[in-house]
C-alpha cells in the first residue's frame, strides 16, 4: 500500500537513529513510528530541516502531525500537483492536482482516512465525485499550517501509492510485416497441431497476430505531462541513436529461434522468439546496444525504473498471464515445441520506429495505442 498505510512494523525494524526520509515535491520529511495504547502503528511527518508538519489533536499543542490507518481497504495510487493557494477571510484554501486513479489514496474506504486525515489536521478536504473528471482535490483550513500539514499528507501518501502502482506505458518495437504475420499464424498452428484437443496449449495463451513486439523498458506515467516529457525524450532520443549506429538505415530485424526463461521446459510461463539484426555486415549485438542506450537515457530520469543491466530483447509468442488452472496462473509444457520447432525462422521485418505503447489499450490495428511514435 501507501507510506502511510501499513501494518505495525516491530519497534525492532524502525531505525530511529536514521529514519528513512520521503521526498514530495522537492520537500524531505523524516518517518518515525510511536504504538498507541491500542497497539495501533502511528506515523509522524517531521520536515527533515527540523520543523514539524503541523496537524495534531484539537488542543493544537504543536505536536507533530499524526494519523493511524488501517490495512484493510486501501487502494494505493497516485502523485499530485498544488495550485491556487488562496486566501478568503479567515479561511485558507489550496487545491492539489492528483490523477483520479489515485482520488481512492485520499478517500479511503467508505472515506475513513479523508475523515481522519480531515481530524488529524482541522481541514475540511473535498473531492469530485466518481463522475466527475476533474483531478483537483480541495482543501480548506483555519490556518495555512492546518492545509499545508494536509496537503503534504496526501502528497506522501499518494506519491507512495504511485511508486507501488503497475506501470503504464513501456517502450516498444513492432514487429510487423506480411511475412511476419504469417509466419506467426503457421508457427501456432503447427504448435495447436502437437495438441489436438487443446489440452495444454488453450488459445488464451498466444498472442495476437498484430501485436508482435520488443518491449525496451516500463514507464509509469499518470500525469499528462509526464507523458509528454516521456514523449519528448523519445523524440529527442532515438532518432539520433539511429543515426549513429545505423547510418545507413534500412535496418532488418529476423525473428528466428525459441527461448525460454527459466530452468524446467515443463513448468514455463512465457515462450519466446529471439531477435537479431540483419544489416549487411553490422554486428549482430546492434541493436542490443542501441536498446541498451535508449534505456539508458530513460533511466536518467524520474519516469523509469531500471530493473536490469541490459535489455532482453525478446518477442513473446505464448504467455501463461491470462491462462487460469484452478484459479491461479498456470504453466505450460514447451517440451514438445521445443523438439519440434526450436528453430522456427519467423521471417524479418523493418526497423524504423520506436512506440511510446499505453499498456492497455489497442488500437484499430490490432498493436497497442500509441501516445508518440518516434520514426528512424
Amino acid at each position: 500500500s501507501l507510506s502511510h498505510t501499513r501494518t505495525p512494523t516491530p519497534m525492532s525494524e524502525v531505525d530511529y537513529v536514521a529514519p528513512p526520509l520521503v521526498v514530495v515535491s522537492g520537500r524531505q520529511y523524516r518517518q518515525t513510528w510511536t504504538t498507541t495504547s491500542t497497539g495501533a502503528m502511528t506515523i509522524n511527518l517531521q520536515s527533515h530541516s527540523g520543523s514539524r508538519v503541523r496537524g495534531g489533536g484539537a488542543r493544537g499543542d504543536g505536536r507533530g502531525a499524526q494519523e493511524t490507518f488501517s490495512h484493510a481497504g486501501d487502494n494505493d495510487d497516485e502523485p499530485s500537483c498544488v495550485i491556487n493557494p488562496k486566501k478568503t477571510g479567515r479561511v485558507f484554501s489550496r487545491s492539489i492536482a492528483v490523477p483520479k486513479d489515485f482520488h481512492r489514496v485520499v478517500r479511503g474506504h467508505h472515506s475513513e482516512k479523508k475523515k481522519q486525515l480531515e481530524e488529524s489536521t482541522r481541514t475540511t478536504i473535498t473531492l469530485p465525485g466518481h463522475t466527475d473528471l476533474s483531478d483537483v482535490i480541495n482543501v480548506i483550513g483555519n490556518n495555512e499550517e492546518d492545509v499545508d500539514s494536509a496537503i503534504a499528507r496526501i502528497e506522501i501518501a499518494v506519491e507512495s501509492a504511485i511508486a507501488k502502482a503497475p506501470p503504464t506505458h513501456f517502450l516498444s518495437i513492432p514487429l510487423r510485416s506480411p511475412t511476419l504475420s504469417a509466419n506467426l499464424k503457421t508457427f501456432q498452428q503447427q504448435v495447436r497441431s502437437l495438441d489436438p484437443r487443446q489440452q495444454n496449449f488453450p488459445n488464451e495463451l498466444f498472442v495476437g497476430f498484430d501485436s508482435l513486439h520488443l518491449t525496451l523498458g516500463v514507464l509509469r506515467l499518470h500525469r499528462p505531462n509526464e507523458i509528454e516529457s516521456a514523449a519528448n525524450l523519445l523524440r529527442t532520443t532515438a532518432a539520433s541513436l539511429a543515426d549513429r549506429m545505423f547510418p545507413a538505415r534500412n535496418i532488418k530485424i529476423r525473428v528466428q529461434g525459441l527461448e525460454y526463461m527459466n530452468d524446467d521446459p515443463s513448468k514455463v510461463d512465457v515462450l519466446f522468439a529471439k531477435v537479431k539484426i540483419d544489416n549487411g555486415g553490422k554486428p549482430s549485438n546492434a541493436l542490443q546496444e542501441f536498446a541498451d542506450s535508449l534505456v539508458d537515457t530513460f533511466a536518467g530520469t524520474p519516469l523509469f525504473t531500471k530493473e536490469f543491466d541490459k535489455v532482453k530483447l525478446h518477442a513473446t509468442l505464448m504467455n501463461s498471464k491470462r491462462h487460469r488452472v484452478e484459479g491461479k496462473r498456470g504453466s505450460f509444457d514447451i517440451r514438445p515445441i521445443m523438439a519440434q520447432l526450436k528453430d522456427f525462422d519467423f521471417g524479418e521485418c523493418e526497423f524504423k520506429e520506436v512506440h511510446l505503447s499505453h499498456m492497455r489499450i489497442s488500437s484499430s490495428s490490432g498493436y497497442y495505442e500509441a501516445e508518440f511514435v518516434a520514426k528512424l
